[in-house]
């Protein structure tokens, strides 16, 4: 007898192939697709975040300063009235101690009468006061003076301020360093008597100076070179220039620290009259140059010698494309710019805006 077996089919046909790698491809499509997208979005979010801390590091570099701006301390004895021009010795005397009334507590220090050596003097009209900035361009510590303003470009600040700390060998206490991290002693001539220690009459990093060293720092932003993504970039670059490496008279150098900046303007709060020492207006730096001096209680005080707040406006970008997900120029992100306008954001950038105010130390002790 003849027995036929049937065999079962085993396999899959040309047909079922060709759907199941089809059902695959768009499975691995897919998970490609999520993975890429969502690594797009953790870099915009992480160059986002850099942004954001950007603006906030240098709010903070410069709060920081300007809670020094016009500190000058009242730690060192009187220092000799020289020999006084004429009158009766009451006379002169009388004179002499008025004129040094509050030389350690004020900026800028008072100078005795007739001046010594040891005395401070300004050796430029933007260190007169604790405060003082350029509009458009970096402040020139050569010449003491602001450039050309150029709309164009981003302001600068200058601030000013005294130590009476000694050095010591390796420590780094006190604020007789400038934001380059050099000793403000170290080659501007308004230190160069000063700095001696009145005990050993020669100068000593140990032993603290005569009189309080000046310093001065200068804040602007410089143009950076940093590659991303293989791309070369040029952006701005927060900067300093400080007196302990570039004092005045010398070309100085802005030694830059933090990229990633589009913009800072500075604005200044003056103050009108002595019923108040709130500022009447915030103005911008030509503007304060520009003021007449106004006599209040009795002394005569420059427009930058009145300033008690400054406002300062930052714009921080990201660093490289790819800070955002890919939109159409129509429905880009907008960003207010420091004169309060609406901006679109250019393509695969971020870019936002900081403001705040501070509070500074000018000339409030000069009398009472």
């Amino acid at each position: 007898m003849n027995h036929h077996f049937r065999i079962a089919q085993k396999g899959l046909t040309l047909v079922e192939l060709m759907v199941a790698m089809a059902i695959g491809l768009a499975i691995v499509a897919a998970t490609t697709f999520i993975y890429l997208r969502s690594n797009e979005g953790q870099k915009a979010m992480d160059r986002q975040s850099s942004v954001s801390e950007t603006g906030a590091y240098v709010m903070q570099a410069l709060g920081r300063d300007l809670k020094m701006a016009g500190f000058y301390p009242a730690n060192v004895p009187p220092i000799a009235t020289g020999t006084p021009v004429s009158g009766s010795t009451a006379t002169k005397n009388s004179f002499m101690a008025a004129t040094q009334q509050y030389m350690y507590e004020t900026y800028p220090p008072l100078p005795s009468t007739p001046q010594l050596v040891t005395d401070w003097a300004a050796p430029a009209t933007a260190y007169n006061a604790a405060i003082f900035g350029c509009d458009g361009g970096n402040f020139d510590s050569k010449t003491g003076a602001c450039p050309t303003e150029d709309s164009n470009l981003p302001d600068s600040l200058v601030i000013n301020w005294f130590a009476s700390d000694a050095s010591g060998t390796g420590q780094n206490v006190g604020n007789r360093k400038d934001c380059t991290g050099s000793d403000i002693v170290n080659d501007d001539a308004s230190n160069a008597q000063r700095k001696i220690n009145a005990i050993t009459g020669s100068y000593s990093a140990d032993l603290p100076p005569k009189l309080p060293l000046f310093g001065s720092n200068r804040y602007g932003l410089i143009n950076a070179n940093t590659y991303i993504d293989d791309k070369k970039l040029t952006l701005y670059s927060f900067a300093c220039s400080g007196n302990g490496s570039s004092p005045h008279g010398v070309n100085g150098v802005y030694q830059g620290s933090v990229l990633g900046l589009a913009d800072m303007q500075i604005e200044y709060g003056v103050y009108a009259d002595d019923t108040t020492l709130a500022p009447a207006k915030f103005y911008k730096a030509s503007d304060v140059s520009s003021m007449a001096a106004a006599t209040i209680r009795g002394q005569s005080y420059t427009g930058w010698q009145r300033v008690t707040a400054v406002k300062i406006c930052l714009i921080s970008r990201s660093i490289g494309n790819q800070a955002r997900i890919s939109t159409t120029a129509a429905t880009a992100p907008k960003y207010l710019d420091c004169d309060g306008v609406s901006q679109s954001m250019p393509a695969g950038q971020w870019l936002k805006r900081d403001i705040q105010i501070f509070g500074v130390r000018n000339n409030l002790r000069q009398s009472y």
